[in-house]
């Protein structure tokens, strides 16, 4: 299991994705919760790891995905989003409202955080979108409309 934790930061591209779907069929998040959490690893295997554990959709990754939320590595932040919209915990919807809510330097992450809350819950997002479209916060007012457009697109 660490030979597979390892590769996602240090082997080529083809030993990291072989990596990556061991450890998907492995199914045990705990080394990836390690991995992403340890700010000294190398972004790569960090974000690889957020990744990862979004295809886990293990509820016990939910406290260091938030937390990676807030990481200075845009790939990490972007990847823990992601990975948030698979959970199926309360926590999970809360972390992805916030980031809705408050918006943040990079629209792409609160962006993702809205599909996933759609995918997750429509009824709830829509009421968080209402909530954050009163708000005088200009990313989150661009990030509401994409995610408008997105779905008026996909219907």
């Amino acid at each position: 299991m660490q030979t597979l934790v390892y590769q996602l930061s240090h082997a080529e591209t083809t030993a990291r994705v072989h990596a990556e779907h061991a450890l998907i069929h492995e199914g045990d998040p705990l080394p990836l919760i390690a991995l992403l959490q340890d700010t000294s690893a190398p972004k790569e295997g960090r974000w690889r790891a957020a990744a990862i554990l979004g295809d886990l959709a293990d509820n016990r990754a939910l406290e260091s995905l938030v937390t990676a939320l807030h990481d200075d590595d845009p790939d990490v932040r972007n990847w823990a989003a992601w990975s948030l919209c698979a959970l199926d915990h309360p926590g999970a919807f809360a972390a992805l409202s916030d980031l809705v809510l408050n918006g943040a330097a990079d629209e792409q992450i609160p962006f993702m955080a809205g599909l996933g809350m759609i995918n997750r819950d429509r009824a709830r997002a829509e009421a968080i979108f209402a909530q954050a479209a009163l708000g005088d916060n200009e990313v989150t007012r661009r990030v509401l409309w994409g995610v408008q457009a997105y779905l008026n697109h996909i219907g």
